[in-house]
């Protein structure tokens, strides 16, 4: 009768806490989803004034002189061409344009002028545009602009304001400015943090879920009492280990998020967008790699962790990683400093990003501990101890990395506990300061994988010094060369044809909005088979294949080995391109082996497709 009592208990008090934490995790989601929204409402109120200011820029007389294409020839007409491409450049808009009300009313616009300086641009020989939605409301006097979450119908890509321009005495419409900006950045970062609010729920869920379902049957299925409660531990001890790694991984990067919308939101300067939602990029490609790792958790659990290996820049990574810190180092008012040894190699090669999430880990502990004003400093050198690393590339780099901070410090007694799973080294920290300790555990992993060590040396009260080496390799110049952030505009692929095979239509076009500037001939099919089909009838002239993976009818394994399997030119030697989300290392064996050349990770990272084309077209 006892034990019926007390298995009805512990059954109780789990779901109550499953409850409390799944409460907690659509509460974060709502927050992420409500950043989006301000993101969207500050932007949208700023476009919309820079549509009325530039409606203030012209006279009722001066577009009433514009209205047959003969009007063209008009000196008035260059000087407003001239007048639009300033506006452009100064208020940092894409395309700034006027259109006056056709001849034949309803909602149709006859475009004037515009500032593109291309054979394409909007004059008044173009013909007539039935608008609906914002241009429709601007004909009717009040500024609109279109919403967002879609591609602006007419305008692929775009986000456009108008504004109307009222006769002298306010009583018609006789003419609308307009400006567009480019809203693939705002629609990509809104729909990043709708996908992270629902897999944050998605995940809570699952291990709440199967949580319960274990506890469940563990009480079923044992007769005493000591191992059903031994079992319970277990399995809280389970969940409590993916639970607190999720939370410790997602909390920095999240506060990069929830700060950085904070700022734009009182921001009235649209050249801060730019810098703004770089910063939230970065924090949620760590935010992405986070989530990987969640959906990976069987394998870390069971021992079946992996290592991969790609070049990559170091003083590149630590600046990524300073990004992620810096507001909560900002708003600390904390002294953070950099030193990299001149001696350590430019490039070196290993696992990027298990050494990125060390790296983070050891900083963000040492600012939550570090008092307000206090000192933080990050080294990296040769490991002397192990020789150092020798000149040849590829040959062993000894690399050791220090993380110094002015914190609370630590005892001997604490010490060795440092390195335990869910263990402070002491249980007031956790009261005071957060967290578990699980990042430091999983970093000694990580660490002694990578054939190195961690240690800790400290003064009570005065700070504490983390140290770690790991054994990398020296690596030669990155694929594709130094693009680093030059421009995509900057490359061109004139004269070269690409076929990109992508299900998905919205993708197609962000791609095609991003190759466009290069001179990139692109085509385009919708799913393997079509991808087959066109390299046959075009008799192999294509220079370059980017494939999909998960495709309708035929996916992109399948269509690799069909274009390989064709009697054309070039079927066999044409570089073809993995580009997919499936972006664990099983999944890019799995391309190499259907005969693909590369692969390239989803979200695509412009930089790494520019290093791609170059590699493959110059």
């Amino acid at each position: 009768m006892r034990k019926n009592v007390l298995d009805r208990i512990g059954i109780g008090l789990f779901l109550v806490s499953a409850l409390l934490v799944l409460s907690l995790s659509i509460f974060v989601a709502a927050m992420m989803e409500s950043i989006g929204d301000y993101m969207d409402e500050d932007i949208v109120q700023r476009l919309l004034a820079v549509s009325r200011y530039l409606a203030s820029q012209i006279e009722p007389e001066e577009v009433a002189e514009l209205r047959v294409p003969a009007d063209m020839d008009k000196p008035l007409y260059g000087e407003m061409k001239r007048r639009l491409v300033d506006f452009a450049d100064e208020n940092s808009v894409l395309y700034a344009y006027y259109y006056i009300p056709a001849g034949d009313g309803g909602d149709m616009l006859q475009p004037v002028v515009d500032n593109d300086l291309t054979e394409d641009a909007y004059t008044l020989e173009s013909e007539p545009l039935e608008m609906e939605d914002a241009p429709a409301v601007a004909l009717g006097g009040t500024a609109a602009v279109t919403e967002f979450s879609f591609y602006s119908e007419g305008f692929g890509g775009l986000l456009s304001a108008f504004a109307p321009i009222l006769s002298r005495d306010g009583g018609s419409v006789v003419a609308v400015a307009g400006v567009d900006i480019t809203d693939e950045q705002i629609i990509a970062v809104g729909r990043l943090l709708r996908t992270l609010s629902l897999a944050l729920v998605v995940c809570v869920a699952v291990v709440t879920a199967s949580g319960s379902l274990n506890v469940f049957l563990h009480i079923r299925r044992e007769r005493q009492l000591r191992r059903a409660l031994d079992g319970a531990m277990e399995a809280s001890r389970a969940k409590g280990d993916f639970l607190s790694q999720m939370s410790h991984e997602l909390r920095t990067p999240m506060n990069v998020i929830l700060g950085m919308a904070t700022l734009l939101r009182g921001s009235e300067d649209i050249d801060a967008y730019s810098g703004g939602i770089k910063k939230i990029e970065s924090a949620a490609a760590h935010l992405l790699g986070v989530i990987n790792d969640i959906l990976d958790i069987s394998k870390i659990e069971s021992g079946k962790m992996s290592l991969y290996e790609e070049t990559f820049d170091l003083r590149g990574m630590v600046d990524n990683i300073k990004t992620i810190i810096d507001f909560t180092v900002e708003s600390k008012r904390q002294i953070f400093t950099v030193e990299i040894d001149d001696a350590l190699p430019a490039r070196l090669i290993g696992d990027r990003q298990k050494l990125s999430q060390i790296i983070t880990n050891l900083l963000s502990n040492a600012v939550k501990f570090t008092p307000e004003g206090g000192a933080i400093s990050l080294t990296a050198r040769l490991d002397d101890s192990e020789g150092g690393g020798a000149e040849g590339e590829g040959d062993a780099v000894a690399l050791r990395v220090s993380v110094k901070d002015a914190g609370i410090g630590i005892t001997e007694e604490q010490m060795p506990r440092l390195f335990h799973s869910f263990e402070q080294a002491d249980n007031s920290t956790s009261r005071k300061f957060g967290g578990t300790g699980l990042g430091l555990a999983i970093s000694k992993n990580i660490i002694e994988m990578m054939g190195g060590r961690i240690w800790a040396e400290s003064d009570p009260g005065k700070g504490s010094e983390f140290i770690f080496t790991v054994t990398l390799k020296r690596g030669g110049p990155m694929d594709g060369g130094e693009l680093g952030e030059t421009p995509v505009s900057s490359h061109d692929f004139t004269g070269h044809r690409i076929l990109i095979a992508e299900d998905i239509e919205i993708n197609r076009e962000i791609l095609h909005a991003l190759l466009e500037p290069t001179g990139l001939q692109m085509e385009f099919a919708e799913n393997g088979r079509v991808a087959v089909k066109k390299f046959a009838e075009n008799n192999g002239r294509y220079d370059i294949v980017f494939m999909d993976i998960q495709m309708p009818e035929m996916d992109g394994y399948a269509a690799t080995r069909g274009i390989r399997g064709l009697n054309v030119p070039a079927s066999g030697d044409v570089p073809i391109i993995a580009m997919t989300a499936n972006a664990f290392k099983e999944d890019i064996d799995s391309a190499l082996a259907s005969g693909m050349n590369g692969h390239l990770g989803k979200p695509v990272v412009i930089g790494e497709i520019m290093q791609t084309l170059v590699k493959y077209l110059k």
